[in-house]
């Protein structure tokens, strides 16, 4: 076993970074099972929610990635630190591909 130590603001920050895509994954399953249509206002909740996670989500992860670099071997979770930030830009994207495919589908 290695007396390595996950760093916690790299798992703050993919914890941070979840809430955002499971909005998103939400409102997509919300569109695709509805019988009629689906009022717009439900694509706010995922801008919320990424508005309100982005910053500390990006932050622990930024911190995470200096924690590690700085620890001398002491931590590891670089490559957790990388996903909280990826999670953190996710949501935009997953957003514009949901809208766009929802859009073809429901003119």
């Amino acid at each position: 076993m290695s007396s390595r130590r996950v760093s916690r603001l790299a798992v703050a920050s993919v914890g941070l970074g979840l809430p955002p895509v499971v909005c998103v994954a939400w409102c997509a399953w919300a569109f695709r099972t509805s019988p009629g249509t689906v009022a717009g206002e439900i694509l706010l909740a995922p801008a919320l929610c990424w508005m309100t996670f982005v910053g500390p989500s990006a932050w622990c992860g930024l911190c995470a990635l200096n924690a590690v670099r700085q620890a001398g071997g002491r931590f590891r979770g670089r490559w957790l630190a990388f996903a909280g930030l990826i999670l953190a830009a996710a949501p935009p994207a997953l957003g514009l591909v949901a809208i766009t495919r929802l859009a073809v589908i429901r003119p």
